[in-house]
């Protein structure tokens, strides 16, 4: 579907003008606004439809086998934390080789025994959405839209305008390997006939 996005068909008060100048040179990376624009779609629904508290997953998530149970006690405990967090996520990456700013973690205690603040992160293959409330934040703090769905709530959480948690171990797993450098976790799941097709 995101390939046949075209990004001259959206405003700049839609898509960033530099954002845009970047799906021109390397269109195979308009899976990315696909992507973004379906997270995007599920805030809508989330906020019209008064759903309350919601997990977003992505197509390719893998949950762990007690996932119904640790879910529970991982809200119950990021609720104790902070009982007007944001966004959980259920699994992340941070790793150091891959974004310098994975720095900005450094220091976060885990708390609870299992939940980290968040200062940046990749990957939204996994996460919970507080209420409506916070999806109508993220609606309105969207546009014009800067990077990739990841990078753009990193630069919502720089402004203060998000608090984001993350449980460790993770709860969701995407395909391949991934580092949390701050804390030390490491996890890899198969590719096991695995193919995304947000880059091409």
């Amino acid at each position: 579907m995101g390939k046949e996005l075209r990004a001259n068909d959206y405003s700049d008060a839609v898509l960033h003008p530099d954002f845009r100048k970047h799906f021109k040179s390397k269109p195979k990376h308009m899976g990315h606004l696909g992507c973004l624009f379906s997270h995007i779609g599920i805030y809508r629904m989330v906020v019209d439809q008064r759903w309350g508290m919601t997990i977003v997953l992505e197509d390719d998530a893998v949950l762990d086998a007690e996932f119904r149970t640790q879910l529970a006690d991982r809200l119950a405990r990021v609720s104790q934390v902070d009982p007007n967090w944001d966004l959980l996520l259920l699994g992340f990456s941070c790793d150091y080789k891959s974004y310098d700013k994975c720095h900005r973690n450094d220091g976060a205690d885990i708390q609870m025994s299992f939940i980290v603040p968040v200062s940046y992160f990749m990957g939204t293959w996994g996460y919970v959405i507080r209420n409506e409330d916070v999806a109508a934040k993220l609606l309105k703090h969207m546009f014009p839209v800067t990077w990739c769905i990841d990078h753009h709530l990193c630069n919502m959480i720089e402004k203060k305008k998000l608090k984001v948690y993350g449980t460790l171990p993770s709860l969701a797993f995407h395909p391949g390997k991934w580092r949390m450098s701050s804390w030390g976790y490491e996890c890899f799941r198969p590719y096991s006939k695995y193919r995304s097709d947000t880059n091409g």
